[in-house]
C-alpha cells in the first residue's frame, strides 16, 4: 500500500485489499483513528480487490497522521483491517 501528501490539497492512495468491496480510508490523530474515505474496489484477477485514487485531502497537514484502511466484504457483512500503516510526511 501507498500513501503520498502531493502538496497541492491531495492523498494518493493505492494498494489491493483481497475480495473486498470497498475500502474505508481514515487518518490516526492524536492516538484516534477517523474514516475519512470510501474507495471501491476493481480486479482482474480474482480475490484480489485493486484501488488507487487522489482523495482531496487540503485540510491534512501531514505531520503526525497516520493512514490506515479497513477492507469492507459486504456479501459476508465484515470489516478487516488491511495491514500495514503509513506516516504522512508534507
Amino acid at each position: 500500500e501507498q500513501a503520498v501528501l502531493d502538496g497541492n490539497g491531495r492523498l494518493w492512495v493505492k494498494g489491493w485489499a483481497g475480495v473486498a468491496d470497498c475500502v474505508v480510508v481514515g487518518l490516526e490523530t492524536g492516538g484516534r483513528w477517523r474514516p475519512r474515505w470510501v474507495l471501491g474496489t476493481r480486479s482482474d484477477q480474482p480475490g484480489r480487490g485493486d484501488f488507487s485514487r487522489a482523495l482531496l485531502a487540503s485540510d491534512v497537514t501531514g505531520e503526525g497522521a497516520v493512514v490506515k484502511a479497513w477492507a469492507i466484504d459486504l456479501e459476508r457483512d465484515q470489516a478487516y483491517p488491511l495491514a500495514g500503516e503509513i506516516r504522512l510526511r508534507q
